[in-house]
């Protein structure tokens, strides 16, 4: 592929998405870097652009399903110095790369819950107020560590767990995915949700749905 198509396959993606959505987001390098493995998979651009129609006709239907449910209580996120070598981008000549380091689950170990516990002192919350968890499905490992680690049963993460079934981790999207499940299955009251991105980074969100 040329160039010319090369950059080319990005930028529609980017500029459908732009319109789809009415507003100018940025895509994060890490989304860019699972546009590029798409790219080099083959996979052909309106086979990419349709996924983005029917992920957001899902949307639509939860929302409208869910008669406009959801209201943001809290929000915050948390950003660790010095940990670009557990998740990041790897900026080479052909393209992103994507640094995911073996170690993240014992980093989650380590650091997870005092980040959340300074979530929830900040928001005047406490984990046993929430109904359900909606984090990030990053891999299998991750969301058994973060049950470990949250004393949480692998119930209170069954849409997430069912996310990471039926679709993998999607990168920034799949904490979306994970609510729009919540929404389908008429989930109520206060949940937790939570995603992970480069840095190491993690940012949490209080919704009530």
């Amino acid at each position: 592929m040329n160039d010319f198509n090369y950059f080319n396959y990005f930028t529609e993606i980017e500029e459908y998405f732009w319109r789809k959505r009415g507003a100018h987001l940025l895509v994060s390098p890490l989304d860019w870097a699972i546009l590029e493995t798409w790219q080099k998979s083959g996979i052909p651009l309106p086979a990419v652009l349709k996924g983005i129609d029917r992920a957001f006709e899902s949307y639509s239907r939860s929302r409208r399903a869910a008669g406009g449910r959801g209201r943001i209580l809290a929000a915050r996120d948390h950003f660790w110095r010095n940990t670009e070598h557990i998740m990041g981008w790897d900026i080479r000549h052909d393209g992103f790369g994507v640094v995911l380091s073996p170690e993240l689950p014992q980093f989650l170990r380590r650091h997870l819950r005092p980040a959340v516990q300074d979530f929830l002192e900040a928001s005047g919350m406490s984990l046993g107020e929430f109904n359900g968890f909606l984090f990030h499905p990053g891999g299998a490992k991750v969301l058994k560590t973060v049950q470990g680690v949250l004393d949480l049963r692998r119930d209170d993460l069954a849409y997430s767990w069912a996310v990471l079934r039926d679709f993998g981790n999607m990168s920034s999207p799949t904490a979306l995915f994970t609510l729009d499940q919540a929404l389908k299955a008429g989930a109520s009251g206060p949940h937790l949700m939570a995603a992970f991105g480069p840095g190491f980074s993690a940012y949490f969100l209080a919704v009530q749905l």
